[in-house]
Parts: C-alpha cells; sequence; structure tokens
C-alpha cells in the first residue's frame, strides 16, 4: 500500500475516533444518586485552578464565579436549557439549571423522584431534597412552563 494513502486514512481513522468519543463523552449524563458529593465528576470543593477553566462571570461582592459549560447537560434524556457552574472563594459549589416545556420538566421531576427517593420538602411545585452531601432543589412555574434546578453543595452544620 502507497505510504501517503495509509497515512491519510490513519488520520481519517484517528479523527472519527476522536469525534465519536467526544460525541459519546457530551451524551453522558451525570451521576445522581443520594450519595452524590458533586457533579458530573467534579467534587464539591474541587478548587477553580485544578480544574483549569475559564471564568465568565463574577460578583467580587459576594465572592462568586461562574462559568457556562461548552456542551449540553443531560438529565433523563432531557437537555438543561441552560446551565451554570458555581464557585465560591474559587471552590465549586453548586449547579444550576433550566428546563423549558411542560413534559421535559415533569421528565426531569420523575427523574429525580427515581433517583434521589421522596423529597424531604414539597411546597407547592417546589421539591427539596436533602442528601448526604448534596442539596437539591427542584421548582417548576407552571404559568411559564419553566423549571430551575440547583444542586449545591451542602453547608457543613457547625457546632
Amino acid at each position: 500500500m502507497n505510504d501517503g494513502l495509509w497515512k491519510r486514512r490513519a488520520v481519517i481513522v484517528l479523527a472519527l475516533i476522536f469525534l465519536l468519543t467526544g460525541c459519546f463523552a457530551r451524551l453522558k449524563a451525570p451521576e445522581i444518586n443520594p450519595e452524590m458529593a458533586g457533579f458530573q465528576g467534579m467534587e464539591w470543593d474541587t478548587s477553580l485552578e485544578k480544574l483549569n477553566l475559564k471564568i465568565k462571570g463574577e460578583d467580587k461582592g459576594r465572592g462568586l464565579k461562574w462559568f457556562f459549560p461548552k456542551d449540553k447537560i443531560f438529565l433523563a434524556n432531557v437537555p438543561l436549557n441552560e446551565a451554570i457552574y458555581v464557585f465560591e472563594k474559587d471552590k465549586f459549589i453548586a449547579v444550576t439549571g433550566v428546563i423549558k416545556g411542560k413534559e421535559d420538566c415533569q421528565k426531569i421531576k420523575d427523574f429525580l423522584v427515581k433517583r434521589l427517593g421522596k423529597p424531604n420538602q414539597v411546597k407547592g411545585d417546589t421539591c427539596t431534597w436533602t442528601l448526604a452531601y448534596t442539596l437539591v432543589l427542584f421548582s417548576y412555574n407552571p404559568n411559564k412552563q419553566v423549571a430551575i434546578l440547583i444542586f449545591r453543595k451542602k453547608e457543613e452544620i457547625k457546632r
């Protein structure tokens, strides 16, 4: 076989492998369970420096920084329409997502109940789960058919 043809084929195969693994990585859903201590492999309190992320916004008065992930996040095969990763004092503390549409909001809520169990608290269209290391809040606005979903590091109880 011609050396140049072999090299071109090798480059094409490597490019396809790279593209396909990138696609599968993007579609992988985050692990949601009662023992979760972070989100998508990032543990709560991981330093911004260690994660090597470029911050997109900042509130210096409250010590908050945030960024928007470039890839969509999926839960129960539903994409979060917007997602924001939040850092306080350069430590990872929360993820906030927005879900649009009545059916998608219901799918996410059902998914959370299936994975996390019955909510610890329900007030109208707002459910909260208090997990071992994480607080989860799902709040649906039926008038706008939009929900907000928050995964936040559970604060340690000071004695």
